[in-house]
């Protein structure tokens, strides 16, 4: 009787904590990125630049270069043309550059980098409205569309150091058979001395840069661990080689700064929970289904069902649907691209 009730003594607490986790509102510190909160997003991703750098070579310094200038670029231009309002430097402009520059192979083609940074800014400016919360969306929608389009320009990788092309990522050793055989140490993986994107290499650093970002209070803990640790135990449900898996694709990067909990609005910790997992999820189903790295489509799927999907939204679809509204739709297209 004794035990029951020591057991009962400590549940009891554990439980109440528990439903006050889940119920319990966070308040919004702020409500939009100030200049000092991206500066610290630029701080914490130059550790991830250099590396990349280094590791690359000069053609990492041209993506990323290219990047952040062409997207500074358009940014500039974009105001001057439509006559909107500057004040000094756009660091959002900056940011988009760097992460954009990140998830890209120092392998790909200039003119493509070039590219995916206009119709980046073109999004930011009109359907994103420049809005802090939306730091990563563009980057994903952009990203995703370009490589569909031109489909395997950016699947050309180099080896670090060496600078040899190849067409893999470590990820692709779980599931191509030529080099199934392969193995690749989990401190490589790691300390990020293999091929892949200039900035989704080293989990070391990018796990440093995320504690970095966490600590100035800029994104929460929840959404990353929940992220890794749903892929952490999925991989080790089904067999899959877990360093590889984790450490082998984009993960980490995905988990740390392509979410998006910069938007700092009120929202129930459950929800961001929930949102981990489910970026989790989606990526190891898509994995399976492509055969291949699908994490920022992951990341995007779950953003649009998350943010986008509510009830709200639904009725307005079904009833555009039933009764297609030309006239409103050209309306909010004429404010979009006003001037």
């Amino acid at each position: 009787m004794d035990i029951k009730n020591k057991i009962l003594a400590v549940l009891k607490p554990l439980s109440l904590r528990v439903l006050e986790f889940f119920k319990k509102k966070e308040t919004a510190t702020r409500t939009q990125l100030t200049k000092m909160d991206k500066v610290d997003i630029i701080i914490a991703l130059l550790p991830l630049v250099i590396f990349g750098c280094l590791l690359f070579g000069l053609r990492a310094v041209l993506v990323v270069s290219v990047c952040i200038v062409v997207c500074l670029g358009a940014d500039f231009l974009w105001d001057i043309i439509f006559k909107k309002e500057r004040k000094g430097i756009n660091f959002s402009a900056i940011i988009t550059g760097l992460l954009l520059g990140l998830t890209l192979s120092s392998g790909l083609n200039v003119a493509l980098c070039v590219l995916l940074s206009v119709v980046t800014v073109a999004l930011m400016k009109t359907v994103f409205k420049d809005k802090p919360q939306f730091v990563a969306f563009p980057i994903l929608v952009t990203r995703i569309l370009l490589a569909v389009v031109f489909f395997g320009a950016f699947s050309h990788y180099v080896l670090p150091f060496v600078h040899t092309p190849v067409q893999w990522l470590p990820f692709d050793n779980l599931y191509i058979p030529s080099f199934s055989s392969y193995y690749y140490p989990a401190k490589y993986l790691f300390f990020g001395l293999h091929s892949g994107n200039i900035g989704e290499t080293s989990v070391l650093l990018i796990v440093v840069s995320g504690i970095y970002l966490m600590l100035r209070k800029l994104i929460n803990p929840i959404i990353p661990v929940s992220f890794i640790a749903t892929s952490f135990l999925l991989s080790l449900i089904f067999g899959e080689g877990l360093a590889v898996s984790l450490m082998g694709g984009g993960l980490f990067f995905a988990a740390m700064f392509m979410t998006l909990d910069y938007s700092f609005k009120t929202s129930p910790r459950y929800k961001k929970l929930l949102y981990g997992v489910a970026c989790g999820l989606l990526t190891f189903i898509l994995r399976k289904l492509f055969k291949t790295e699908s994490v920022l489509l992951a990341v995007l799927i779950t953003d649009f069902v998350f943010f986008y999907v509510t009830r709200r939204n639904i009725k307005r679809t079904i009833n555009f649907i039933k009764k297609p509204d030309f006239k409103k739709l050209l309306n909010k297209a004429k404010r979009v691209f006003s001037v």
